[in-house]
């Protein structure tokens, strides 16, 4: 019986972020919005879709709110249990970070313009 992935690993240039259990990846490529008319079904058109990784990462004093804000054009890592490794880059946070003092998160998502399985 095969494993089914059930873990991620994030790093951002290198450096693994402490990330909780839920990041997901979206490797990009293109939404295809199915076509209609009155006769039946046209076609598709494609519309491009960018890459992009969430997750939620573990506060601590070691990390920097400024530094994450501040991060653009970097390579983002995204790893699974189960062996399959995937880089984004380059890429960019898309929002400012914002800290979960009760919870101590910090929920962050990258874009990026390619995503590739290495």
């Amino acid at each position: 019986m095969s494993q089914i992935t059930g873990r991620a690993f994030i790093s951002i240039n290198g450096s693994r972020l402490k990330s909780r259990p839920g990041a997901t990846l979206n490797i990009g490529g293109f939404n295809r919005e199915t076509q209609t008319g009155d006769d039946g079904v046209h076609g598709y058109k494609e519309a491009v879709m960018q890459p992009s990784v969430s997750c939620t990462i573990s506060h601590d004093k070691d990390v920097s709110l400024k530094e994450l804000a501040d991060a653009t054009d970097v390579s983002i890592t995204f790893e699974t249990d189960t062996g399959r490794t995937y880089i984004m880059s380059p890429s960019w946070l898309t929002a400012p970070p914002e800290l979960n003092s009760q919870e101590g998160t910090i929920p962050l998502t990258y874009e990026g313009m390619n995503a590739e399985e290495v």
